[in-house]
């Protein structure tokens, strides 16, 4: 399994996290005469060298994907 950005650090990956977060924080969809807010919840991490296996990785990323959700959404967990 090959990272979504490949040679980029977690602070790089952050940044365009943070692009995609401003992009869609204030987004209406309508739908059928109802407006519908979006909001983003989003997790960063980088590999590790104590990552036995690519799972370690995703688990990780999911965990501050849910710490997000979890404290309020609309932000970004890095970690």
């Amino acid at each position: 399994m090959q990272s979504p950005f490949p040679n980029y650090d977690v602070d790089q990956t952050r940044e365009v996290a943070q692009q995609v977060f401003d992009a869609v924080k204030n987004l209406t969809i309508s739908y059928n005469d109802v407006d519908i807010n979006v909001t983003i919840s989003v997790g960063v991490s980088a590999l590790s060298v104590k990552d036995s296996n690519p799972l370690d990785f995703y688990k990780r990323v999911d965990a501050n994907l849910y710490h997000s959700k979890q404290n309020g959404r609309q932000q970004i967990t890095v970690g």
